[in-house]
């Protein structure tokens, strides 16, 4: 007899549905497992095995075969140990109503007990979308089930009880509470923050319109703070944005208490961080863990040139296409990206205040680990001095927030009329004639642009004159690093 067990499996961060077929044929005691299983897969036969014998089932001294089909998809993944258990528990003749109606999800301790596991959002939501719509898992994963709409879990803590439910025909599905979307802000404030009122306004700008950002300047002189401080003003992630978020956030931890993220994403690596680290192997990266939040790069000079470099497709396309070990993955990377770095060794290269020590050789060198295309792709580029009173100005971090929020309502409300913005003849004629003289490239002339609009919605026009162009190319139209390089 075959029995054939729906699961899926997680490639990149969605979830895709497989098949699980058995065989249970005469022959030598063996049990083997076909279909490109990864080793924690290969492994769920003894979990398998030791959790039927538990239960008082005699597991089959025959020849088991269990084929996981698509062939050609690697299987990873100790979930897979459900629907392995089911499949030759099927074939023996219990539980004959896990139909192709039914997926499997979950992983099994040697004593029987259904375990939480990492990815069940992205799962459910892949069996969902294969038309699979009843889905057994464990009681742990219940709560992150729930925001998979039209779909009815079967909740179990153990195999055996599990299997009772079947065998009785008493199955009922759990009819979880709504989640709730609401947003709650946890973010350092920018109260903290004294003077630096140009860095202020480029970190609104940049927030404002989710431009790439990087800060340089003397130690000491706020960068680090400032950057910190970019998501606690960043507009809030919609529904959709916070899926993305919370699958990518399901594959690396089990979530029994599961709740759709409030706040974008922080990631800031420390710079000793390798290139697989921040673009991802089989497991998401970095870039992808700051998906629709904040990539914080503190001091980039001392990050090595090839993970510095490996952000530049990222940057552009917003996707991480890998291939490792015949196996292809492709994991979401939109994020933005702030930098901040030291223009040389000392810190004080351009400080108008302390004396620059570095010999023009060590401060080029300091800077050349940040190519010209990687400069390039910073819509911003701050330089910070140090302040002149530690009595200044504060930043209003809620009145940022608002007008910031108002800026993308703004944005919103022309997507969905299909309207765009337009531009004073002026912005458009001195834009062009910047860049026939050469002073940027195309790449800095789109986003000098972007930057204008950016700067006019926080303003609430739609018309971007030439103030906002004038403001736009002071921020970024003009990079020290790059001249000194």
């Amino acid at each position: 007899m075959i029995s054939k067990v729906q699961s899926a499996v997680i490639s990149g961060i969605e979830g895709q549905m497989i098949e699980l077929e058995t065989h249970i044929a005469n022959g030598m005691p063996n049990h083997v497992i076909v279909g490109l299983p990864g080793q924690v897969v290969k492994e769920s036969k003894e979990r398998v095995k030791s959790a039927l014998k538990v239960m008082g089932i005699r597991f089959p001294d025959t020849r088991i075969t269990q084929n996981l089909y698509p062939a050609y998809l690697r299987k990873e993944g100790a979930h897979l140990d459900l629907p392995m258990a089911v499949g030759i528990l099927t074939c023996m003749g219990r539980m004959n109503q896990a139909d192709k109606r039914f997926g499997f999800i979950g992983e099994l301790s040697l004593e029987g007990h259904i375990r939480p596991i990492k990815g069940a959002l992205s799962l459910i939501e892949g069996m969902k979308h294969a038309g699979i719509t009843h889905i057994v898992l464990p009681e742990g994963n219940l709560n992150e089930g729930r925001y998979v709409d039209s779909v009815s879990l079967y909740p179990f803590q153990t195999l055996e009880a599990m299997v009772a439910a079947f065998e009785s025909d008493s199955l009922s599905p759990c009819t979880p509470e709504n989640p709730s979307f609401e947003s709650i802000i946890q973010a350092e404030h920018f109260r903290d923050v004294i003077g630096q009122e140009g860095a202020v306004r480029a970190a609104e700008i940049a927030a404002a319109g989710f431009h790439n950002i990087l800060f340089s300047g003397p130690p000491g002189s706020g960068k680090t703070m400032i950057a910190r401080r970019l998501i606690g003003i960043l507009p809030p992630p919609d529904r959709d944005e916070r899926v993305e978020i919370a699958k990518i956030k399901s594959a690396f931890e089990v979530q029994e208490n599961f709740e759709y993220a409030s706040n974008r994403p922080l990631r800031a690596p420390h710079h000793t961080l390798t290139r697989a680290g921040m673009i991802g192997s089989l497991l998401p990266g970095e870039v992808t863990r700051a998906h629709r939040g904040i990539l914080l790069l503190d001091e980039m000079a001392e990050f090595r040139s090839d993970v510095l470099e490996s952000l530049r497709e990222p940057l552009s396309t917003g996707w991480v296409n890998l291939t490792r070990h015949h196996h292809a993955v492709r994991f979401p990377a939109r994020f933005m990206l702030v930098g901040t770095m030291n223009p040389c060794p000392c810190g004080n290269y351009f400080s108008e205040d302390v004396a620059c020590t570095c010999t023009t050789h060590a401060v080029k060198k300091y800077i050349g680990k940040l190519s010209g295309p990687m400069l390039d792709r910073f819509d911003l580029n701050i330089y910070i001095d140090r302040v002149e009173t530690p009595r200044g100005a504060r930043a209003d971090g809620n009145l940022m927030r608002l007008r910031i929020e108002s800026a993308h309502a703004l944005r919103k409300e022309m997507e969905k009329a299909g309207t765009t913005m337009s531009y004073d003849p002026e912005v458009s004629d001195m834009a062009d004639r910047y860049y026939e003289k050469g002073k940027f490239s195309m790449r800095r002339y789109k986003k000098l642009l972007a930057l204008s609009e950016t700067i006019a919605l926080l303003d609430q026009r739609t018309r971007v004159q030439t103030s906002d162009f004038y403001e736009a190319y002071a921020f970024g139209g003009q990079n020290r690093l790059a001249e000194v390089k």
